[in-house]
């Protein structure tokens, strides 16, 4: 899904692998470069990445981010009285990325081109394979999937909100709920059957107009459609508190013998991911009544 909002498609449902061909790509690849390629498409792939979960880089195994879990202290004082010292209470996280891979089949004269054309068109390839394991990951992993990172199902300390699909009351309270955290809801995510149980909702009986505004967003907060959550679920995140924590780069490697009797070329990629949420009360689970 784009940022501006509008539902990404349901993730790619993967059978058996089908190799990429040269058919009408212009001449020229090689895989080189494909780092900032995959990233990049990662922005619209991954419903996660495109709603705005920030990327922060390293090359070191694990990641500490520091939090603060109490604010220091203020106080009024008449002009020339000594001000109170006192420090904040601080800790830190550890995230260590884990590795997320895939291989795909390409024709031989596919992999010897090094045009824009072909790039792309196994990066992108590259990118879908890599975007459907993020997104489960991230939608799915309560730390039940130990070689995965473990997404919004797996934070303690969210806040929880129970609604029906008659009003958004729901929503509202979990904007407010947030803003009392000093955090607030930047993304709402939900499978597409949720979503149009909302959708359903009219301004008033007998009405024709809907009460959701146009554009896929609730109360102004754009919606984001994934078929990784179950009907019913939604998911409200300050995507400015959430991180995806990416190891060094990713890795792409090629191989002319896994597929030598067809003449075709292995292209397998490799990154290491972690997901963080340092403030748990910038998630926020709304369970709607079936």
């Amino acid at each position: 899904m784009a940022a501006s909002g509008l539902p990404h498609p349901s993730p790619l449902r993967r059978s058996n692998p089908v190799a990429l061909y040269a058919a009408n790509v212009p001449e020229g690849v090689k895989p080189d470069g494909y780092h900032d390629l995959i990233l990049v498409g990662l922005q619209t792939e991954s419903v996660a990445a495109a709603s705005g979960v920030a990327v922060a880089n390293t090359t070191n195994a694990s990641l500490h981010i520091p939090r603060v879990t109490a604010d220091t202290t203020a106080k009024w004082a008449s002009e020339g009285e000594d001000l109170e010292v006192a420090n904040p209470v601080l800790d830190e996280i550890t995230s260590t990325p884990k590795k997320v891979g895939g291989v795909i089949r390409v024709s031989r004269e596919l992999a010897q081109d090094s045009s824009p054309a072909a790039t792309k068109l196994v990066g992108d390839s590259l990118t879908r394979a890599i975007a459907v394991a993020l997104d489960n990951a991230f939608f799915t992993n309560s730390g039940t999937q130990t070689k995965a990172p473990v997404g919004l199902p797996g934070v303690t300390g969210f806040t929880p909100i129970s609604g029906t699909a008659t009003n958004l009351d729901s929503f509202t309270e979990a904007q407010v709920k947030a803003l009392g955290n000093r955090t607030q809801v930047r993304a709402w995510y939900m499978a597409a059957a949720t979503y149009l149980r909302f959708a359903g909702i009219k301004q008033a009986t007998g009405s024709n107009v809907g009460l959701l505004e146009t554009g896929f967003s609730i109360n102004g907060i754009p919606v984001y459609i994934t078929e990784n959550l179950p009907l019913n679920t939604v998911y409200g995140l300050d995507t400015a508190q959430a991180l995806m924590v990416v190891r060094d780069r990713a890795k792409v490697e090629v191989s002319d013998q896994a597929f030598f009797e067809t003449d075709e070329v292995a292209v397998k990629v490799t990154m290491r991911v972690d997901f963080a949420f340092p403030q748990a009360k910038a998630v926020t689970k709304l369970t709607i009544a079936a």
